[in-house]
């Protein structure tokens, strides 16, 4: 798990196969893909959202976009390189609409929790299964996890 601190600013997805990144389209049900140089290669709508998404992560095992959005319950949009929605589903925990992270080998998702200062850890059902501690008085934080985990590729 790495952890940078929040302030402002969008999330963002690393697929490092391609050494392409991702990064929430400021007004558009879309995103902003980009290599590692920031060249802009293309925007790619998202099916189905109707609003840009909050946070972005990346399924290096199987390629996949996970999108997360607001509403009465945050949701998360999974979706394949051409922007196509493969399923959707409700986390069952109160999370910041800041960051999320996803653990391909563990199938498990990562987002600061709203209502405690701890990162809540999902499974891809969308179930809370454990949380992570953080310091009372820290800002909500960037997350990335994972052997090839963005922060260990820049």
């Amino acid at each position: 798990l790495a952890l940078a601190p929040g302030g402002g600013g969008g999330d963002l997805a690393f697929r490092p196969a391609a050494g392409h990144v991702f990064a929430p389209h400021p007004a558009q049900p879309a995103v902003v893909e980009f290599n590692r140089f920031g060249q802009i290669l293309r925007t790619l709508p998202l099916a189905t959202l109707t609003a840009p998404p909050s946070a972005l992560a990346f399924d290096t095992a199987r390629d996949r976009l996970l999108a997360l959005g607001g509403g009465d319950l945050p949701r998360v949009t999974v979706h394949d390189l051409a922007g196509q929605r493969l399923a959707a589903f409700a986390l069952d925990g109160a999370v910041t609409l800041t960051s999320l992270a996803y653990d391909s080998a563990h199938r498990e998702l990562y987002a600061p929790l709203a209502r405690e200062p701890a990162v809540g850890i999902f499974n891809d059902q969308g179930h809370l299964v454990r949380t992570l501690p953080l310091p009372p008085a820290a800002p909500a934080p960037f997350l990335d996890v994972g052997p090839r985990s963005f922060l260990r590729l820049f």
